[in-house]
């Protein structure tokens, strides 16, 4: 499942990603091949301690934890940005 940027002008989307009962944002792109709209994630070389680019790249992500924990951020994020004279958040 992934949101797309509107205002975007490269076709960037987040992702919300699912794997091993964790949830995470991850950044991705829209993108077309052979006519066909494709997602995919961005990938990343994450800085290991001595600063230095690991070998192994991974997903551009931020961890959300479980459901459970995702929905207290979706809420937490919610009064940091909501519309406070708005409907009531859907949680």
């Amino acid at each position: 499942m992934h949101y797309a940027l509107p205002e975007s002008k490269y076709g960037d989307i987040i992702i919300l990603d699912d794997y091993n009962d964790e949830l995470s944002l991850v950044a991705g792109r829209k993108y077309e091949k052979d006519g066909e709209e494709k997602t995919a994630m961005q990938w990343c070389f994450p800085q290991g301690k001595d600063r230095e680019p690991r070998d192994k790249s991974v997903p551009w992500k931020i961890r959300l934890g479980s459901k459970e924990e995702a929905r207290e951020f979706a809420r937490w994020l919610w009064d940091q940005v909501g519309d406070t004279e708005g409907p009531e958040v859907p949680f």
